[in-house]
């Protein structure tokens, strides 16, 4: 480890709420192998919502961040990367301790984001901006959420991708 490298952070110390994982994914990030992360939460009530177990704060039968981190542990070498998706991760205030710790594994990050809550501790993550989305969509109805979809997208792009350097 170098001296401008920290260590990894403890997987006790990073409190995520995850509602589902796919161990393997060939379509969440085309091209590569990955593990897909679904966090729970998010404030839109999008009617075409493929995941809408995933739209209230917390879920019936969520899994550790733990046992998740774990289990990516034992997949080093085997996936090109994970994927935070949801639901809406940036709802998640230890998202960028995830991104870290998972990241320190060796493996890049995708994230797939509406971008409502991206801040400064999101986008130390490194990452790249996508396009932005002006989609009509009805507006939040959770803490931390802008007033309209307008106000979402002035304030961050509809996608950010997460890779690590090198």
């Amino acid at each position: 480890m170098t001296a401008s490298t920290s260590p990894k952070p403890a997987p006790s110390s990073v409190e995520l709420r995850i509602g589902g994982l796919v161990r393997l994914s060939t379509c969440d990030w085309p091209g590569e192998l990955v593990a897909t992360v679904f966090c729970q939460g998010c404030p839109w009530q999008c009617g075409y919502c493929h995941n809408p177990h995933l739209l209230p704060a917390r879920g019936p039968d969520q899994l550790a961040w733990q046992d998740v981190f774990a289990f990516l542990e034992t997949r080093r070498g085997l996936l090109d990367g994970v994927v935070f998706s949801g639901g809406e991760p940036t709802l998640q205030s230890d998202l960028p301790l995830a991104i870290a710790a998972v990241r320190s594994l060796g493996f890049r990050i995708g994230l797939h984001t509406a971008g409502l809550i991206l801040n400064a501790s999101h986008a130390s993550c490194r990452c790249s901006t996508g396009s932005a989305s002006t989609s009509k969509r009805r507006s939040p109805s959770t803490i931390g959420s802008p007033a309209s979809p307008a106000a979402a997208t002035a304030r961050a792009p509809a996608l950010r991708l997460c890779s690590a350097a090198g």
